[in-house]
């Protein structure tokens, strides 16, 4: 009886309950082991993928962002650029000189003296070195009424009409010329006639912002023509060059007078 109670004091607490055994001690060959070679190179093999795959979305969303930016630009620019000629066509008096890829404009009677003035001319033309279409006036914005009057002069239509008339223009001391479009690949000139018998302009604007071209096209009368200033008669409509009358006299109307004692 001693003996079993010796051996329940040496098995267990004073409960009675038998005690767990002590844990073994940990065995050293199961411990973690180190990444070998080939993992270690594996695993930089799949990082630099995904570095590269990731750097490459990027890069490409990047580039598409930069020319549907670029491209809603020139979008932009080129509806601005027709805008502009429409309404420049619409309110000028006379088609002048024009070539596959200018043309020149009587703007309107400014001063409405019937005739044609250096300073109511405008040129616009494509520049092939710049790659950019233009539009020159002779005279500045910035210039007063008095400056202008000083150097300005009447214009002859058949100078309007002449192909030396853009140079007069663009060469001009004082001409002020302003950027209309960039990134132009062409600009091209149709009427419906020659010289001073043209009534009408067909444009065509290419621009190249990225790797498309933008095509837009126009087609453009002035709305108050004065193509009577190149007739060759001064009371007929001939037809041929124009559709409109001219009078250089104007017409008298003899009223019969009133007699005394009417």
């Amino acid at each position: 009886m001693s003996a079993l109670q010796a051996t329940g004091r040496a098995t267990g607490p004073a409960t009675g309950r038998a005690s767990l055994p002590a844990r073994a001690p940990r065995n050293p060959a199961r411990r973690r082991r180190a990444f070998s070679l080939v993992e270690l190179l594996l695993a930089s093999a799949c990082t630099v993928s995904i570095v590269t795959a990731g750097s490459t979305m990027v890069l490409a969303v990047s580039a598409s962002t930069a020319d549907s930016l670029e491209d809603r630009a020139a979008y932009l620019q080129g509806h601005g650029a027709m805008r502009r000629l429409t309404r420049l066509i619409q309110n000028s008096r006379m088609i002048g000189f024009w070539d596959i890829d200018e043309f020149v404009l009587w703007r309107g009677d400014a001063n409405g003296d019937d005739l044609i003035q250096l300073s109511e001319t405008i040129s616009v033309w494509y520049d092939n070195g710049t790659s950019t279409l233009k539009s020159t006036r002779p005279f500045r914005e910035s210039m007063t009424a008095a400056e202008i009057a000083a150097a300005d002069r009447t214009v002859d239509p058949t100078e309007l009409m002449d192909s030396g008339f853009p140079s007069t223009i663009r060469s001009a001391a004082n001409a002020a010329t302003q950027v209309m479009a960039t990134n132009v690949v062409s600009f091209e000139v149709d009427s419906n006639a020659p010289g001073q018998r043209a009534k009408l302009l067909s444009l065509e604007l290419k621009l190249r912002p990225a790797e498309r071209v933008l095509t837009y096209c126009i087609t453009v009368s002035p709305r108050a023509v004065a193509d009577y200033l190149c007739s060759p008669s001064d009371n007929t409509d001939d037809g041929d060059v124009t559709r409109r009358k001219r009078r250089l006299n104007a017409r008298v109307w003899n009223v019969p007078g009133v007699t005394a004692g009417d």
